[in-house]
């Protein structure tokens, strides 16, 4: 799984910042930065020999190591980092709360002598699409 390293607009980082959430892949993370910002200097600069820096670009940048995540200027990185953490542990709590062995069976749906009719299910779906908004 992939890592994301944050940061603001025009902030400058080192492979020492980096080390802190890659630990032993920082220096390859670092390195494809590197080579990523020789090709695009629009997007990401040297501010020195040994750092980078984030120029006038919100987005962020993948590479195979990691993911480099650059917010807005006027974002509390302290905050966000906080408020990001929060959510790791809401979406890890939504997955324990929908893997298939926590979810009751509904016998409607399981029972043997079960009528269906596929194709009235598929007019009644078709029928729904009819006034779609994505229609051309």
């Amino acid at each position: 799984m992939n890592s994301t390293f944050s940061i603001i607009e025009y902030q400058a980082f080192s492979k020492k910042d980096l080390k802190e959430i890659f630990k032993e892949k920082a220096e390859g993370f670092y390195k494809e930065l590197e080579d990523f910002a020789k090709n695009n200097e629009n997007l990401l600069g040297f501010k020195n020999k040994n750092s980078l820096k984030a120029k006038n670009y919100v987005g962020i940048i993948q590479t195979k190591s990691g993911v480099l995540e650059i917010l807005p200027k006027c974002t509390n990185l302290d905050s966000y980092k906080k408020e990001d953490s929060s959510l790791n542990h809401d979406k890890e709590k939504l997955k324990r709360y929908y893997e298939l062995d926590n979810i009751s069976k509904n016998n409607d749906f399981y029972e043997k002598d079960f009528k269906f009719n596929p194709k009235n299910l598929l007019i009644n779906m078709l029928k729904t699409l009819k006034n779609s908004p994505f229609k051309k």
